[in-house]
């Protein structure tokens, strides 16, 4: 589940008066595994997120076969 910070403050505002309930959809245990490596030069940023918005920007790697 993804949210923009502004929907995340307007649930957490709205879960403060009243239980709120959420639906969410999607896959549940998918098949694909993604190892992301991030780096950050001279410090960590205030806001540590990175999102792969395009296929091309992620790498993919032939399977390995069996010696």
């Amino acid at each position: 589940m993804m949210l923009t910070e502004q929907e995340g403050t307007q649930l957490a505002e709205r879960s403060r008066h009243r239980p709120v309930t959420v639906t969410a959809k999607g896959i549940v245990a998918s098949p694909y595994v993604y190892d992301l490596y991030l780096s950050e030069n001279g410090q960590v940023s205030d806001h540590p997120t990175y999102v792969a918005r395009h296929a091309r920007s992620l790498a993919s790697t032939p399977p390995s076969t069996p010696s």
